[in-house]
């Protein structure tokens, strides 16, 4: 069995990051390629997100969109790019 170590590298490729913002959660859809990844929910935090997809795809251009209401506020105001 070969345990070779594989080092994630998403270096210059795109993320688009679509959050449906609500009060304690958020529904999220990552997609690249035009192709979705991945759609979860998780709680209403914009460093938790922004961990969770440096830790996923490192490298990666984040790009992200959110529901335009109220809430949808501490999405961007919490959100550092990296």
């Amino acid at each position: 069995m070969n345990s070779e170590n594989k080092i994630l590298n998403f270096n210059n490729q795109q993320f688009y990051v679509g959050i449906d913002v609500h009060k304690k959660n958020w529904e999220v859809t990552i997609r690249t390629g035009g192709m979705p990844l991945k759609t979860y929910s998780m709680d209403a935090s914009a460093q938790q997100l922004s961990r969770y997809m440096q830790e996923k795809y490192p490298g990666g251009q984040y790009n992200s969109a959110y529901e335009a209401v109220r809430r949808g506020e501490s999405a961007v105001t919490g959100h550092t790019a990296s």
